[in-house]
């Protein structure tokens, strides 16, 4: 929610509850939700409803992904990506959450390591934790072979 300042007057009394909205506000102004990827199950770790929830307010909200490598074999050590979600919705009977990312995949019948994307991701209630759907990428984007 957003924060509404208190209009103070000489005189007012300074109570416990007027100073802890400020210290709420204080919290949360440079609060963003983070919302954590399983790459095993496909699953974000918050609710459909708290994604919605934080968008409607104002809290940025980002997907944190993160890949581990397997092994010295390994072209890298790790991947460590916070991706903007970018829009939480209903439609019908689905609940949708699309995170702007970038993956590996195909663009104009070409393979691309970083391939701009939208993710995105259902969910069957507002209390389920959504899943991941599929990945639409950009057809219009050009690359230097």
């Amino acid at each position: 929610m957003s924060y509404t300042p208190t209009s103070w007057n000489t005189g007012d009394t300074i109570t416990a509850a007027a100073m802890n909205k400020i210290e709420n506000g204080i919290a949360n102004a440079a609060s963003a939700l983070i919302v954590n990827l399983d790459r095993n199950t496909g699953t974000l770790d918050k609710t459909f409803l708290e994604i919605y929830t934080a968008l409607r307010d104002g809290i940025p909200a980002y997907a944190k992904n993160v890949f581990e490598a397997d092994g010295p074999s390994a072209d890298y050590e790790s991947v460590t990506m916070l991706q903007p979600i970018l829009e939480a919705h209903k439609y019908d009977d689905v609940y949708a959450v699309y995170i702007n990312s970038t993956r590996e995949g195909q663009v104009s019948g070409h393979y691309y390591a970083g391939s701009p994307c939208v993710t995105t991701f259902h969910a069957t209630s507002v209390n389920d934790y959504p899943v991941f759907y599929g990945d639409t990428f950009a057809t219009n984007v050009s690359f230097n072979d």
